[in-house]
């Protein structure tokens, strides 16, 4: 009963149109096609869009994509480029951005030192830099031999 309710219905404009859409991509039933049918002689509209998917069909049937000799490996020479200078760029990137951080620090240490160095002995000998200001000349092999 419900077939042949079916096959009297006069298909909507949607329904033929899903319909068509349908028909390129699978084989409809007995009552897809006479609903299918139906709707295109029933609407104008519907006949011109079956005309221009055909059309529409044909034009990329019609095209062949062709590539240059080689392709593949260059594309793949390609990412194999990329994927080393992402490893590169990784390290180097990473101790560029740490570089400037550590050198101002150290940068800070060594002129801190030098400072307090400057305020307790009150000069920058090498000496005193070294801190060796108070060692006199015969208490300096014992520092050289006992120290090592």
């Amino acid at each position: 009963m419900k077939n042949q309710n079916q096959k009297n219905e006069k298909p909507t404009y949607q329904g033929a149109y899903e319909l068509l859409l349908a028909s390129f991509d699978r084989e409809l039933t007995e009552a897809e096609t006479a609903m299918l049918e139906q709707g295109l002689a029933d609407f104008a509209e519907l006949r011109a869009e079956k005309a221009d998917l055909e059309k529409l069909r044909t034009l990329v049937g019609e095209q062949t994509h062709a590539f240059k000799p080689f392709f593949a490996g260059r594309v793949m020479h390609k990412i194999e480029n990329l994927q080393q200078r992402s490893k590169e760029k990784g390290l180097t990137g990473w101790m560029v951005r740490i570089f400037p951080k550590v050198a101002v620090s150290g940068l800070a240490v060594i002129i801190l030192l030098m400072a307090s160095t400057y305020l307790v002995e009150g000069s920058f000998s090498l000496d005193t830099l070294l801190g060796i200001s108070e060692v006199a000349a015969e208490d300096a092999d014992y520092y050289l031999i006992e120290n090592f």
